[in-house]
């Protein structure tokens, strides 16, 4: 990772309320190498400036932080590239992290990125959200579920529900344009109900970039 992207990385992680030290950073810089080799093989991000993925791709990811309690157990839906989850992850060791991808390609990234990093309490599964054997497993579970560019609003409430704990936090990612979508305020799916409870829009550092973070909490 170039100095100038070290730099921006250390301060906009501050600017979104999640300071790095030089080893997380350094984990960065590792997670940026592997991303950028897998890429060639699996489309991991459409993203190729170094930069554009310091900042829309990691200090994104870490804007969610602020809002998740110490020791937090997370599910990261759809995780992809890893993303919010991984970066999350690098900053706050203390949370307990699952990352679903249906992908098994994917998976197969991730567990190499959960393996280089020595990322404890971390775990990638190859598995569907809707999958009613994992909600089974793991319904009621968890302390926060996060979505990220992971499609309809509605959609991730639905999925995201039934693995919360009461009081749990689903926090859905969003870009600037959220509000051409439908946003439910109040959510009920059978026994599952989500109140919406904070919109928080942001800017991004450097970049400018406006995101948006819906947050629900069950019960």
């Amino acid at each position: 990772m170039k100095e100038e992207s070290r730099r921006i990385l250390k301060e906009g992680a501050i600017e979104v309320g999640a300071p790095l030290t030089e080893r997380q950073i350094d984990s960065f810089a590792l997670f940026l190498q592997e991303l950028s080799r897998w890429n060639k093989r699996l489309n991991l991000t459409s993203l190729d400036d170094e930069l554009e993925i310091v900042v829309k791709h990691f200090l994104d990811s870490l804007t969610p932080l602020v809002h998740i309690g110490m020791g937090g157990f997370i599910l990261d839906i759809g995780s992809g590239a890893g993303l919010p989850g991984i970066p999350m992850k690098i900053t706050r060791p203390d949370l307990r992290l699952l990352l679903l991808e249906s992908r098994s390609r994917k998976v197969a990234f991730l567990n190499n990125v959960i393996r280089l990093l020595k990322l404890k309490n971390t775990r990638a599964i190859q598995q569907r959200a809707e999958s009613e054997v994992f909600q089974n497993i793991m319904g009621g579970h968890l302390d926060a579920v996060i979505a990220r560019a992971f499609g309809e609003t509605e959609k991730v409430l639905s999925l995201g529900a039934p693995y919360l704990k009461e009081g749990g936090k689903l926090i859905v990612m969003k870009g600037p344009r959220w509000s051409e979508e439908a946003h439910p305020k109040d959510f009920q799916d059978g026994p599952h109900r989500l109140v919406r409870r904070e919109v928080v829009e942001l800017e991004l550092p450097a970049l400018g970039d406006r995101r948006t973070l819906l947050i629900y909490e069950k019960g």
